[in-house]
């Protein structure tokens, strides 16, 4: 790019933000007329904003289901004992129909059955029971306010049931526009939906790069080198893409795990064993990831786990 050749150019070649946000700031002043029209990529912007809107519902979701938890343990103490989070469709169900633990004194088993099978047609058939008991060994009672608190615990779960299914038809739309894209990189283990789009939404076209290593320069996972006269140094990068750092690293703390990725696995532990702590051997495993990550996008070719490209490789032999 023109700001690019510029900075190199120059006496100062370190590339920050700061001196890039310079740069391009005396491009567009002094050579406004003579730069290209922008031909932006719609594909990637398409993803980056459904990912954006995607995330804030999600957002969103998480302070209700904090609200909603914090209301709940005022009713029931140890609704933890009979639904563990409020993920499930039938405890969001059940909390609605039920906001208070007074309203179940007058139902038994059976109906109670009728009502968890309306969200979840295979519920277990104890699970009505469970809950009966769990909320008798707890008491019954009605706090002051009781209709305005029921009322607060409906609004919630119908929020947050807006909001769950918001962020699903979003997820399903980033899975069409993914697949747009030709890029297989949930054929690796560990990457989902929100990964890949991720991936894909902070990277761009992978045309844009010669090499891998761009990639982990733009994401804070290669060092940035200072030079003065002979002497060079070495300093981590903290001024990258983090939302693609933080990408990198959840991808790791999969591909570190034995039964995933073997081999990625073998290599953390050496990187510990040579002495190397943990927050930096992971480091090195999201370098390794940044490679496979460009070869996949790069060649738009499945990944082909380690594991299995050494049971070809046996069966060949």
């Amino acid at each position: 790019m023109l700001h690019e050749k510029k900075r190199q150019a120059g006496t100062n070649k370190n590339k920050t933000d700061e001196i890039d946000a310079l740069a391009i700031a005396k491009n567009l002043i002094y050579e406004f007329n003579d730069l290209p029209l922008a031909n932006p990529q719609d594909i990637y912007w398409t993803i980056k904003q459904t990912l954006n809107s995607r995330n804030n519902y999600n957002q969103m979701a998480t302070n209700i289901k904090v609200s909603l938890h914090n209301l709940l343990l005022h009713q029931y103490p140890n609704y933890k004992t009979f639904f563990k989070d409020l993920e499930s469709k039938t405890a969001r169900h059940f909390f609605y129909k039920y906001p208070t633990p007074d309203l179940l004194k007058e139902v038994d088993e059976t109906a109670l059955t009728k009502v968890l099978k309306e969200a979840n047609n295979s519920i277990r058939k104890n699970k009505a029971l469970e809950i009966l008991n769990a909320v008798k060994a707890a008491g019954y009672w009605e706090n002051d306010y009781q209709e305005e608190r029921n009322e607060l615990i409906r609004s919630y779960i119908n929020s947050l049931n807006r909001f769950i299914k918001e962020i699903k038809r979003l997820e399903q739309k980033l899975d069409l526009l993914i697949a747009e894209t030709g890029y297989p990189l949930q054929t690796i283990d560990g990457v989902d939906t929100v990964l890949a789009a991720t991936f894909i939404a902070h990277i761009g076209d992978i045309n844009r790069f010669t090499n891998s290593n761009k990639i982990a320069k733009i994401a804070g996972i290669a060092p940035i080198e200072h030079s003065s006269g002979e002497t060079k140094k070495q300093y981590a990068n903290k001024l990258g893409n983090r939302e693609l750092n933080k990408a990198f690293y959840s991808l790791a703390l999969t591909q570190i795990r034995k039964d995933i990725n073997p081999i990625m696995y073998e290599y953390y532990q050496k990187k510990i064993k040579e002495g190397r702590k943990k927050k930096h051997a992971m480091v090195f495993v999201q370098r390794r990831l940044v490679n496979i990550v460009y070869r996949i996008m790069k060649d738009k070719r499945a990944y082909e786990p380690p594991i299995e490209k050494e049971k070809l490789k046996a069966a060949v032999e």
